[in-house]
């Protein structure tokens, strides 16, 4: 049996397409025929349009006999029409009912009118006998002339609707308003690119005073000339032109051999990565720093990146994730530059300048942290 809920929830969306489907065209087969046999209906509606007529010309001649006679063949035929008519519309309204569909406005307007002309019918067969109750008669007998009249415009109506409007008056059509069509693999594009370049920054930060510490460069550097925060920049400006050529090169297979959309202007893109790879680097120096061996660096890299492709927004939206798991991802500098990423790339502009200027100012605290950790340890070679 299937346990991958991804499996399972496809499963059972496909399955309520499918029979949703099946029910449509059983609804539409049902309204089609209620359609072709409303044309068989015209016949009964004249004759009762016919009948009608004839007992409204009885009651102007006074004719007693002849009006009781009108009066039961009037009864007869509308009787008939609205066992026909309503025998299409009831089968119809089922079928709507049935199959989960709501919307039966164009049939509820016949099934007024259909007991419109059924009680004025039962009201013309009264016996008729004072000049108080024939002007009455004739009063209804014109309302259910004008109701036959409007049942007829609303069966010609009926026929020429197309069939599918009737079960199914509305439908969704999307549009997009992005510039550009865009593919799945463009969307995590950036999501890849943002992730990558801050595991690669990180693990060579994380292993450079780590591999010092352990072949006694620190010690050289702590009887040198050269302070803490002169020895933290160098390797920060080192780290950043490697990691400016790495981004280089990705940035050129993803866009120029993947295809991936680049819509937005390329310095504000480098000044994104450069942030990037700035606050990385500040997080592989503390890493570095508090690690005492390099396979104890390259765990706690590997625990970041771990922990960035699940929390970071890269494949699991932040709006699924609950109040502390955000504090987390919101500390990754992996979550700032995946959004970033995607304004630039996709949709061509920045939306949101304030995570630009939050990611810069973590990369600040990880600076001031890296400087204070540096400083203890060349104090302590």
């Amino acid at each position: 049996y299937e346990i991958d809920p991804m499996q399972k929830d496809y499963i059972s969306v496909f399955g309520e397409v499918y029979i949703n489907e099946i029910n449509r065209r059983v609804l539409l087969q049902a309204t089609q025929q209620g359609q072709q046999e409303s044309t068989a209906v015209q016949k009964s509606l004249e004759t009762t349009k016919q009948t009608a007529a004839s007992l409204n010309q009885a009651l102007e001649l006074q004719d007693q006999q002849r009006v009781q006679q009108e009066q039961q063949v009037l009864e007869r035929d509308t009787d008939v029409l609205v066992q026909t008519v309503g025998a299409s519309v009831g089968l119809i309204n089922g079928l709507n009912q049935a199959m989960g569909y709501e919307d039966d406005s164009e049939t509820a307007a016949i099934e007024d009118l259909l007991n419109d002309i059924d009680q004025n019918s039962q009201s013309t067969s009264s016996e008729i006998d004072e000049t108080q109750n024939v002007a009455a008669e004739k009063q209804r007998l014109t309302q259910l002339e004008s109701d036959l009249d409007e049942l007829d415009n609303l069966l010609q109506e009926f026929q020429t609707i197309d069939p599918d409007i009737l079960i199914r008056p509305f439908r969704s059509e999307p549009k997009s308003i992005a510039s550009m069509e865009l593919r799945p693999s463009d969307f995590f594009a950036p999501a890849v690119i943002a992730l990558l370049m801050q595991h690669l920054v990180v693990t060579f930060a994380a292993l450079s005073v780590v591999t010092e510490r352990r072949s006694g460069t620190m010690e050289l550097f702590r009887i040198s000339p050269i302070s803490p925060i002169e020895t933290l920049i160098s390797k920060y400006l080192s780290y950043m032109i490697l990691g400016s050529l790495l981004t280089a090169i990705l940035t050129i297979v993803v866009v120029f051999g993947l295809g991936v959309p680049m819509l937005g202007p390329w310095g504000l893109y480098a000044l994104i990565m450069a942030a990037l790879i700035f606050t990385s680097l500040g997080m592989g120096f503390v890493i570095s720093l508090i690690a005492q061996t390099d396979s104890q660096a390259v765990q706690y890299s590997m625990i970041l990146l771990l922990t960035s492709v699940f929390f970071s927004g890269a494949f699991i939206g932040l709006h699924l994730l609950q109040g502390p798991v955000k504090v987390v991802s919101w500390a990754i500098p992996a979550t700032y530059g995946i959004r970033l990423l995607q304004d630039i790339m996709l949709r061509g502009y920045l939306a949101n300048p304030l995570l630009l200027t939050s990611l810069t100012a973590i990369g600040v605290g990880f600076f001031v942290l890296a400087w204070v950790l540096m400083r203890r340890a060349m104090a302590q070679a």
